[in-house]
């Protein structure tokens, strides 16, 4: 009963001529925002003294758009509820079809009068919408308001999307490979070509994911799900990273099995090849191939590019630790007969290198590169490591662990991440908020920064270095795919960036009356 009542659903739907959608966006209630805003780090660091300048600026932007607008952008945000966006497949050829729609409570017949009367420029075109009190029409975009709800349609009918609670301050669904297939039937031809060659490099590792980022106590917390697993990784190795030392500022590992990756992802990575070297006019994957095996052969590598990728087996790592005068880069990588022809080679680009003995480390330099601290490579039983951090150099293959896994960021990290972790990330935000901090003084003497801008940055940075908590990354493949996870200051970085921006000034309305100096008091919005 329940599959021929799914089975008629579908039906139904397909014959109205809807379609699932390629992109879906929800964003959770402005009261909601304002809450967890509030218990946020991104809230305390707006109320704090070390950030009033910022503040300042931030509050003479919105009263000026105010008054130039007749919109406040404090209640807007406050204000909006169940805002949404849906990308769908164009019903004619070479189109998109997008319908937004979001409540502005108050706000929206002044949104919708500067719409419909954009200043400097004709009145848009009054058109007739079934159910909405007004709207209008520019080129191909349709904008109706339905009492406090705004629609934007474009290629489509303007029409009222069905309301879904939000099940996290952002939640973004994206189908990539309906994405990318659509895009080579709606593409000219002269850019199929182009469009094809895209979704061969990224067909192995998108599939349809879901994004979910909410604003918690450290900052961001984000979870990323995908029917595609991560291509040729295994478990990290954790005894590995027990050699870094404990007071380790970042790091990002990740377990590969270089044969798997190779059987699921080598057209993949042919095709960025490809592209990478003949950005003209790409040879084809073959060509490519052939080219890069010679280009491996004259280096002493045996077996071509297959047998680089295949040999690679084992965590790679790639690490930032405290040293003088600046942080100390490590990277590591598992050793194979190939690496170990291509790291010989490399050497011999450069005069007076030699290769240190087994189990023993020594310094070396790299062609045509210039590091601000002499370069130490690690011949190791598993694992090439180079590094400028001369004390992991001394230390490494003894095995010996270093205190990493006793560090708070280490536990933050494993606490979150699963046994089979495939990638795992750290950053030990307080301290590298500090170290940050410490260069702020070169920035003064070689007239990057003014002084009063640098005191205005040194305080936020050590006020944020005392609020900030260990961030972590870690990603592991499951039955359905794969799963991605992130807390910390920033999380992954672009996506949390504009949501914190989107609503990272939320006050009351007294806020902007307040001096400068002392703190918005934040108030839930009146009813």
């Amino acid at each position: 009963m329940r599959r021929l009542l799914l089975a008629t659903l579908l039906a139904a739907a397909l014959a109205a001529g809807d379609a699932v959608p390629l992109v879906q966006l929800r964003a959770a209630d402005g009261p909601d925002l304002q809450q967890a805003w509030e218990r946020s780090l991104y809230g305390q660091l707006w109320q704090d003294p070390a950030f009033a300048e910022l503040r300042r600026q931030v509050l003479d932007a919105a009263r000026q758009t105010s008054a130039e607008t007749g919109v406040d952008p404090w209640q807007l945000i406050r204000e909006q509820r169940g805002l949404t966006l849906q990308v769908l497949p164009g019903r004619e050829p070479k189109k998109f079809r997008v319908l937004s729609q979001v409540d502005l409570g108050a706000q929206a017949k002044a949104v919708f009068a500067r719409i419909a009367s954009p200043p400097q420029s004709p009145p848009k075109q009054r058109v007739a919408v079934p159910g909405a009190d007004e709207a209008v029409r520019h080129d191909e975009a349709v904008t109706a308001r339905f009492g406090n709800v705004l629609v934007v349609a474009i290629n489509e009918g303007a029409r009222r999307l069905p309301s879904a609670p939000a099940t996290a301050a952002l939640a973004i669904d994206i189908d990539a490979p309906a994405i990318l297939a659509h895009l080579a039937a709606i593409a000219p031809p002269a850019q199929q070509a182009d469009i094809r060659r895209a979704a061969a490099q990224l067909q192995p590792f998108l599939g349809r994911l879901s994004y979910r980022g909410d604003l918690v106590s450290e900052g961001v917390r984000e979870r990323i799900t995908s029917d595609q697993p991560l291509p040729g990784a295994i478990a990290v190795d954790r005894a590995l990273l027990a050699r870094l030392p404990t007071n380790t500022l970042l790091l990002l590992a990740s377990g590969i099995d270089g044969r798997e990756y190779w059987r699921v992802a080598s057209e993949s990575l042919l095709t960025m090849l490809d592209v990478a070297l003949h950005k003209e006019q790409p040879q084809g994957l073959e060509a490519t191939r052939r080219e890069v095996d010679q280009l491996l052969a004259a280096r002493g590598v045996q077996g071509g590019l297959q047998a680089l990728v295949e040999g690679l087996r084992g965590t790679a790592l790639i690490a930032l630790t405290p040293a003088a005068p600046f942080p100390a880069l490590t990277l590591a990588l598992p050793r194979s007969p190939q690496l170990d022809a291509l790291v010989a080679a490399a050497l011999a680009q450069a005069p007076g290198n030699k290769l240190p003995p087994p189990g023993k480390s020594g310094l070396v330099r790299l062609p045509d590169v210039e590091l601000p601290a002499p370069l130490q490579l690690v011949h190791g039983r598993t694992h090439w490591v180079f590094t400028t951090d001369a004390l992991l150099a001394m230390g490494w293959e003894s095995g010996r662990a270093g205190g990493f896994a006793d560090s708070a960021a280490a536990r933050a990290a494993y606490g979150a991440a699963a046994a089979e972790a495939c990638i795992i990330g750290v950053s030990d935000t307080p301290q590298v908020l500090r170290t940050l901090h410490g260069f702020l003084g070169m920035l003064l003497m070689l007239g990057a920064m003014d002084p009063e801008t640098q005191q205005a940055v040194a305080q936020a940075l050590l006020r944020t270095a005392e609020l900030a908590q260990p961030g972590y990354l870690v990603a592991a493949n499951t039955a359905q795919g794969a799963v991605i996870e992130a807390r910390g200051l920033l999380g992954t970085g672009l996506i949390p960036v504009l949501l914190a921006g989107s609503v990272f000034a939320i006050t009351s309305d007294r806020a902007e009356k307040l001096p400068i100096d002392k703190p918005p008091t934040l108030e839930a919005p009146k009813p």
